[in-house]
């Protein structure tokens, strides 16, 4: 028994620490939520997961929820799932510490990889970056 608690414990104290660094906990084991993209000022967002909290979530809050590997492309849809995402951190608080989701992002030129990292890691922490090259 104490065995089982040992590697419970031990499970626990590394998932803390991978997230440490960032300061908040993962919402969920597959925790990227999203893949971004920002192309020649293009923004585009996929949805690649759903948890269960954050689906009951949206539903008790009557939130649509995007479909998964929806494309997308329009900036107030976006803006509006990021907007709810947030909502979402602020009913896990527990303690002071809200969870958090991780997302990708695939941009084009430099100003794109600042655009696209200005506006989604004020909502997710990065879990990759890669660059399209023309």
């Amino acid at each position: 028994m104490f065995d089982i608690f040992k590697k419970h414990l031990a499970r626990r104290f590394v998932e803390r620490c991978n997230h440490q660094y960032l300061g908040n906990p993962k919402c969920d084991e597959n925790n990227v939520l999203v893949h971004a993209t920002v192309v020649k000022g293009k923004i585009s967002m996929n949805l690649l997961t759903q948890t269960s909290r954050l689906s009951e979530w949206f539903e008790n809050k009557r939130y649509t929820l995007p479909k998964i590997n929806a494309n997308i492309t329009d900036f107030n849809t976006i803006k509006t799932f990021l907007d709810r995402v947030r909502g979402f951190y602020s009913s896990t608080n527990m303690e002071g510490t809200e969870y958090r989701f991780d997302y990708r992002l695939t941009y084009g030129p430099k100003e794109d990889d600042y655009d696209g990292r200005e506006l989604f890691e004020r909502y997710f922490y990065p879990a990759g970056l890669s660059r399209v090259v023309d």
